[in-house]
């Protein structure tokens, strides 16, 4: 008895076709890889530009407060609260006084 072979196309049965399609799957894979990398990159430097920008606005929040603590009007009324005095002539400490050079003969 003989078996006949059916004259079917076995085009998809073919090794370049199968892996022209093995590689149109691999790069469509890649493509959602990296576009979803990309998107979530673009959150993360979202965010970090909201935290950069509430960063500054605290810095500049603390140095309004230093600068109104350090204003000479209100440094005066500290040191007078605290009982002290403005002295006309301060003597200041010194770690190494000044010597004159001398000749000795």
């Amino acid at each position: 008895m003989t078996i006949m072979a059916s004259t079917k196309n076995r085009f998809w049965h073919s090794p370049f076709i199968l892996g022209l399609f093995g590689l149109l799957i691999l790069i469509l894979i890649t493509g959602i890889s990296l576009y979803n990398s990309n998107v979530d990159l673009k959150h993360r430097i979202a965010v970090a530009e909201k935290s950069t920008e509430r960063l500054r606005v605290d810095n500049a929040d603390l140095k309004n407060q230093l600068y109104r603590l350090l204003d000479a009007s209100h440094l005066s009324a500290v040191a007078a609260d605290s009982g002290l005095v403005i002295e006309s002539y301060p003597r200041y400490l010194t770690a190494f006084p000044k010597q004159t050079a001398s000749i000795g003969l």
